[in-house]
């Protein structure tokens, strides 16, 4: 079902053109799932790595940090269109 959804996703953010408000944030949403997913591989890793994986962590930490202005783009833009009935969005 996953794998399904995630080809609808992908076929519908084919159909927007780049700088579109909706693909610009799915594009960020699959950037920060992607350093989730190695932040994940790299706690895994870090008992025992220890320094090499810590400072990998410590890197990708920044850069989720930097990811506000997608969660605050989604909330001023994205959220208040999906509140608005159907009929208003037209």
């Amino acid at each position: 079902a996953h794998a399904a959804m995630g080809g609808e996703r992908d076929a519908f953010r084919s159909r927007l053109p780049a700088n579109h408000v909706l693909a610009v944030l799915m594009d960020e949403h699959a950037r920060i799932l992607a350093q989730l997913d190695q932040l994940e591989r790299l706690a895994t890793d870090l008992p025992s790595k220890g320094g090499m994986v810590f400072a990998r962590i410590e890197a990708l930490g920044r850069q989720l940090l930097g990811a506000e202005p997608h969660h605050q783009r989604e909330e001023k833009v994205l959220f208040p269109l999906l509140r608005e009935p159907r009929a208003a969005r037209r």
